[in-house]
């Protein structure tokens, strides 16, 4: 059966409506030599079984991804997942149909992003970590601009041992971003002095260790000698599963750590792309991009999960947000800076001739302000219950006005009250 849409009456009325006689007419414009005289030079049509036969034949001819060593630098691993991984995954009390915006019905979907940041700042060492990015590559163009915010600089310095997709993907963001890059050269013997290209023009030094060549490198003396000039360290690695055998990026006075997090679990998938890993200190936590799950309590007491921090286009924009960043997909930030505006609508009064609108608006914005210092009042007060005191407010894990300061972050120390 040919599945064919039109008949050869919907054919001829078409032609006439648009006034020419045969479809060859349309093709008028094209050069008589330069059309096709026959088919093309393909196999004639095959039934299912020769088609699945044929193409098996064809993927024999590649290199089975199990046949060959994997080198740590690159990026891809083809490393073992338990088959009662993708049992847990789709549980239904972890796969949940909708977004983690509505936390009432996403509370499986939370939990696991929660649990994953935790492990995310355990492995990296470092304070905080968010709920992914688009991959290892992308995040750390991100970080290099996350460094521009917070310093008000805008040259970076990528090391030799740094991988070249990731080195290119800097630079093209860089580029369209009016920023400057600074690539040193490449460095198989991992000998590069890198700590002289620090000055004090500089706003970040990305640095990727086991670098691409499989160097370690040492990241404290580059640390010391970045913060002495007021920038910052990011640390990059293309292999998650090496930081639990070297010293964590965060241990050695990384200020930014981000990665690719495909061996943790991913397929190679053809190279993907796969899932960014992205981890900093907390004083940093509102230039982070993306996603940040936080633990709660409901009205009755009982463990919960929330957004305690998200950009995304469905909520509502305020001043000081970065708006529109990885909804686990590239898409490239500018930091939206605050006006004055919304502080003046909080200390001015809407005069009752002002429009409706108008009205509304500086309402809106003076609640904006006010949530604004709710969330850093909570944010502020990160308990660590294992010690049994809250660190943040200097009450007893138990006491008054501890059950309302649990909404902490997925960071060490954190909150694990159940």
């Amino acid at each position: 059966m040919r599945y064919l849409p039109l008949t050869n009456a919907d054919r001829e009325a078409m032609l006439a409506d648009i006034g020419v006689g045969h479809i060859d007419e349309l093709f008028a414009d094209i050069p008589e030599k330069a059309r096709l005289k026959d088919l093309l030079d393909l196999p004639k049509a095959m039934g299912e079984l020769e088609v699945e036969r044929l193409l098996s034949r064809m993927a024999g001819n590649n290199v089975s991804a199990g046949s060959v060593p994997f080198f740590v630098g690159a990026g891809a691993y083809r490393h073992h997942v338990p088959a009662t991984v993708d049992h847990l995954i789709q549980r239904s009390e972890f796969l949940t149909s909708y977004t983690p915006y509505q936390p009432e019905i996403t509370q499986g979907t939370l939990q696991y992003l929660f649990e994953f940041q935790t492990q995310v700042a355990w492995l990296t060492g470092m304070e905080v970590a968010n709920a992914s990015m688009y991959d290892g590559s992308t995040g750390t163009a991100e970080a290099v601009l996350m460094a521009h915010r917070v310093t008000r600089r805008n040259k970076a310095v990528l090391s030799g041992s740094l991988h070249p997709h990731y080195r290119d993907v800097v630079k093209t963001v860089s580029d369209m971003a009016g920023d400057e890059v600074v690539c040193l050269a490449a460095d198989p013997a991992g000998k590069e002095d890198i700590l002289a290209a620090i000055d004090d023009t500089v706003s970040c030094v990305v640095v990727q260790t086991p670098g691409v060549f499989g160097n370690l490198t040492d990241l404290t003396p580059i640390a010391e000698k970045a913060h002495a000039h007021g920038a910052l360290l990011i640390a990059v690695f293309t292999e998650v599963v090496s930081l639990g055998l070297v010293e964590p990026p965060g241990k050695m006075g990384a200020d930014i750590v981000v990665g690719e997090g495909q061996g943790i679990g991913n397929g190679l998938n053809f190279g993907g792309p796969y899932v960014g890993l992205f981890a900093t200190k907390q004083k940093y936590l509102r230039q982070m991009p993306g996603r940040l799950c936080g633990e709660t309590v409901d009205t009755e007491g009982k463990r919960g999960f929330v957004l305690t921090l998200s950009t995304r286009e469905q909520h509502p924009p305020r001043q000081g947000d970065l708006q529109h960043l990885h909804q686990f997909r590239p898409v490239l930030p500018r930091l939206h800076h605050p006006h004055d505006a919304a502080r003046r609508s909080w200390t001015d009064k809407a005069g009752g001739d002002l429009p409706r609108q108008r009205r509304t608006t500086r309402r809106r914005s003076g609640w904006r302000e006010r949530r604004r210092g709710l969330e850093r009042h909570l944010l502020q007060r990160v308990c660590d219950f294992r010690a049994g005191q809250c660190g943040g407010c200097d009450r007893e894990a138990g006491g008054e006005g501890g059950a309302r300061r649990r909404a902490v972050l997925a960071a060490r120390p954190f909150c694990r009250a159940r």
